[in-house]
């Protein structure tokens, strides 16, 4: 896997979650690496919306994305960002949760 240096911190590949998120309204957690880690330094505008999973519980101080491609004929992939950890999650979630979808001009 490569990565650029500059979206990755701490030198590890896989903490890149600082990349992805806005600069506000992410909680404080002290960790250099961590998205709420001296928000200041994040680079990209995701805000934490929060997401439900399939039993309507609510997730804040965090997001959860849509992915693809579709996990089975019940779930989907999805990418998570936390405010208390560095790297980007995958995971799949069943299509009755609330994550954001991201669109891209083309």
């Amino acid at each position: 896997m490569s990565s650029k240096s500059q979206y990755v911190c701490g030198g590890d590949i896989y903490n890149i979650a600082k990349a992805l998120a806005s600069t506000t309204g992410w909680n404080t957690y002290f960790g250099g690496c961590y998205v709420g880690g001296n928000p200041s330094s994040n680079n990209f505008s995701t805000v934490p919306a929060g997401f439900y999973n399939s039993n309507y519980r609510f997730f804040c101080k965090s997001i959860g994305f849509w992915s693809v491609p579709q996990h089975s004929s019940d779930d989907a992939y999805s990418r998570h960002l936390y405010y208390d950890f560095a790297n980007v999650f995958r995971s799949h979630n069943n299509k009755a949760g609330g994550l954001s979808v991201r669109c891209l001009k083309d």
